[in-house]
């Protein structure tokens, strides 16, 4: 009898604890054909994973802590669907570490939420790269996303952590206040000062990495959305080219939605600072886009352009051809099959002049280039679960 009774016990405690929380297992997985053409240059046909949604695998929870308080955890895993291949991450926010094996690079975060908002610790999303794919009407995904991103920040090589940062320590707002969102970030790099100052390989330096944004806005599931952005990961003066000097970058964007269209703005304005190699750069670009359904689905279009301004070297020199600049031509539709399930296709044309290097869907430029055009192609499906 005393056993049954502990049985019980034990398995009315388990129930408790069970109700109290929840865990989920979430995917998405998104295969497309793309072709990618450069002129002058290379051309390719490729079947990619994760152009649109970014193929994925997760895990996340929450637990009842009792007056008001909440606990959670996310772990998401990004892979290429057409290998297997785990995606790459960034332990210090300056170096990429390759993937090959499963890691939650998208995010692995624990949480503790309450009516006052949520503290957030880990490997999180940018909220710059929040406030950039809400106010671009491809999402910031597939070969029509606005240029401003792959022209701006991409294209200086400055990647590791401008979409998702490691050792971060997140703040977001509360839901209920009327429409007005908001998050906080900043993170540390967690990098040491080697000796060797005059480095000119990309040895990560005291500092180097270190993060600080934010994203704020309103949006009362209206007709009328509207955000600004803002981030700057830190890069040591005396890194190599392509990766010296912080990057700076805000942007501001909004949405008007008149039922049978909906339009879309956004600028972006870009600044690395000083390094061995360059004076400080700046550039900047816009994009706008209309979104409009048909049928069970939604047609997306969109221009956009950007253009980095002069820049020199230290002792006074062009450090480019010119002002790289180009614009960008996008049209997209994408069908619904069920709600977890969409098939999509994406078309984009980029004229691109003094030397802006930023190629479609796989192909590539010739090297010494100055000017020509790169078109690509997605056709793709998505299955969500």
């Amino acid at each position: 009898m005393k056993k049954t009774l502990i049985a019980i016990a034990a398995v009315a405690a388990v129930t408790a604890s069970y109700a109290q929380s929840s865990v989920q297992i979430f995917g998405v997985i998104d295969l497309t054909v793309t072709y990618g053409t450069a002129s002058p240059g290379s051309s390719v046909w490729q079947l990619a994973s994760g152009e649109w949604k970014g193929t994925r695998i997760g895990f996340r929870g929450t637990e009842n802590l009792g007056g008001g308080l909440t606990a959670g955890f996310w772990l998401e895993a990004g892979f290429d669907a057409d290998s297997g291949v785990g995606k790459s991450t960034s332990v210090n926010n300056v170096e990429t570490t390759s993937g090959e094996g499963i890691g939650f690079n998208r995010r692995s975060t624990v949480s503790v939420m309450g009516g006052w908002g949520e503290v957030r610790l880990g490997r999180d999303k940018n909220p710059l790269y929040d406030g950039f794919n809400d106010f671009d009407p491809f999402g910031g995904d597939t070969v029509g996303a606005a240029f401003m991103w792959q022209a701006g920040r991409e294209m200086y090589n400055n990647k590791t952590a401008v979409k998702r940062v490691s050792n971060s320590i997140g703040y977001h707002l509360p839901k209920d206040l009327g429409g007005f969102f908001g998050r906080a970030m900043v993170a540390a790099g967690e990098n040491s000062d080697p000796t060797n100052l005059n480095a000119k390989d990309n040895v990560a330096y005291k500092g180097d990495g270190d993060y600080a944004g934010f994203y704020a806005g309103y949006d009362k599931k209206g007709p009328f959305t509207a955000g600004v952005s803002y981030g700057q990961t830190k890069y040591g003066y005396n890194i190599a080219k392509n990766k010296g000097g912080n990057l700076t970058n805000w942007q501001l964007g909004a949405t008007y939605d008149f039922g049978m269209v909906k339009l879309w703005g956004l600028y972006s304005n870009d600044t690395v600072g000083q390094s061995v190699a360059h004076q400080e750069l700046k550039g900047d670009g816009w994009s706008l886009g209309i979104t409009a359904p048909i049928g069970a689905g939604e047609l997306a279009a969109s221009y956009s352009t950007y253009k980095w301004d002069a820049g020199y070297t230290p002792a006074g020199k062009p450090y480019y051809v010119g002002t790289p600049n180009g614009d960008k031509y996008s049209v997209g539709y994408f069908y619904s099959l069920s709600k977890r399930t969409k098939l999509y296709t994406a078309l984009a044309y980029v004229n691109v002049k003094d030397g802006l290097d930023t190629p479609l869907a796989g192909s590539k430029f010739d090297k010494g280039f100055t000017s020509g055009n790169t078109t690509g192609l997605d056709l793709g499906i998505v299955h969500s679960f």
